[in-house]
């Protein structure tokens, strides 16, 4: 994978960590209307950057729940997000391994 795919991944997990560590709505349902209809409530250019990020974040979501449970962990103990502790001393390599598996999951989803 070339450096700036593992940046664009690694940048996308931080704005998801940092959504999931202050209580960040994720699980908002499905929307109402359909993808690329207008929403009345976006009135300037901060609120579709609003939009954006919302979307990206439920798709890192998703992806880092569908990763097998080691690299869950990995990417879940690296932004101090385990609910439990499991600490291996190999997990910056399964956490490089997790970054690799979500560019695969990713790149067909939103544009890394």
């Amino acid at each position: 994978m070339r450096q700036e795919h593992y940046d664009s991944i690694k940048n996308m997990l931080d704005r998801w960590a940092e959504c999931m560590s202050v209580g960040g709505a994720v699980g908002e349902g499905a929307r109402r209307e359909c993808l690329g209809a207008p929403d009345a409530r976006i009135h300037s250019i901060e609120d579709i950057e609003v939009e954006v990020d919302k979307l990206i974040v439920r798709a890192v979501d998703s992806a880092v729940w569908e990763l097998p449970v080691l690299q869950r962990t990995a990417v879940l103990s690296h932004y101090g997000l385990n609910t439990f502790n499991a600490w291996r001393a190999d997990f910056e390599v399964v956490f490089d391994l997790a970054i690799e598996s979500l560019f695969g999951s990713l790149k067909s989803r939103i544009v890394c």
